[in-house]
């Protein structure tokens, strides 16, 4: 489980996930686990993006993996990315390549991404964002279910 201080506890309750929705997401870079590549969202705008907030052994998020997967697979081809984004940085990067690659994701991931979690008040796993292809925030939702998946699937369809 992730600890906060009460500072940081206080600053997350006026930083809830759901006040981001509608707003333009900022430009930031974080690395590519696998190329180590810096990966960076203005060159990414163009794009329907689903970003999969993470950490290593997370329940719902291990469970999401297949459907993940798939959503990959169904729209690589469209104007679409998907990212996970390791989010509590208590892991090497070389054991986060190993997670992944045990975990059968096929999917790029992304890590250190705590301050951008933190910045929409993401402080659950899976939390699931979708960004338009002009950067705004359309979607916003933690926890894993089918019913979730299926709200992703039919949003990216409208939005591709």
């Amino acid at each position: 489980y992730a600890l906060f201080t009460l500072k940081e506890y206080f600053a997350g309750l006026d930083n809830n996930m759901l006040n981001s929705l509608g707003k333009e997401l900022t430009n930031w870079k974080l690395p590519e686990l696998k190329s180590n590549k810096l990966v960076n969202l203005s060159d990414l705008k163009g794009n329907i993006i689903l970003l999969e907030f993470w950490f290593k052994y997370c329940g719902g998020c291990v469970m999401a993996i297949p459907d993940l997967n798939k959503i990959k697979t169904k729209f690589e081809k469209d104007n679409f990315k998907i990212y996970g984004v390791e989010f509590i940085e208590n892991y090497s990067k070389d054991d986060l390549k190993k997670y992944i690659t045990d975990q059968k994701i096929l999917y790029p991931n992304l890590y250190r991404g705590k301050a951008i979690a933190s910045n929409y008040g993401v402080r659950s796993a899976p939390t699931f964002m979708i960004i338009d292809k002009n950067g705004t925030i359309i979607h916003i939702k933690s926890g894993f279910s089918k019913e979730n998946i299926n709200e992703i699937i039919d949003i990216i369809e409208k939005n591709i």
